[in-house]
């Protein structure tokens, strides 16, 4: 079964993602942020690492961030944005509220 625009019951509908988006690429800023920052100051505390250390760090950093945001963000597009939308009508609504 399809779905269906809940205000014109068209089917030409369009996934939309919004905080997906956003939130995943908030999280991959802060994440490599905090991993570089982190890789630093054990640098600064003697631990070994480096600049290879550093650049992993803040790798390893946005990946994380990038998952958790992007997690994040469907949360709110599915109970706050709306996740689809109509091409039709352009009404903005969740799977939930679709017939």
């Amino acid at each position: 079964m399809s779905l269906t625009c809940p205000v014109c019951e068209s089917t030409d509908l369009i996934s939309r993602s919004t905080g997906r988006r956003v939130g995943g690429t908030i999280g991959l800023v802060g994440g490599a942020a905090g991993g570089v920052s982190g890789a630093l100051r054990g640098a600064a505390l003697g631990a070994a690492g480096g600049p290879m250390g550093a650049i992993l760090g803040g790798l390893l950093g946005a990946a994380l961030g990038g998952g958790l945001g992007a997690r994040a963000g469907d949360a709110v597009d599915t109970h706050v944005l709306g996740r689809c939308e109509c091409r039709d009508c352009g009404h903005i609504f969740t799977p939930a509220d679709a017939r």
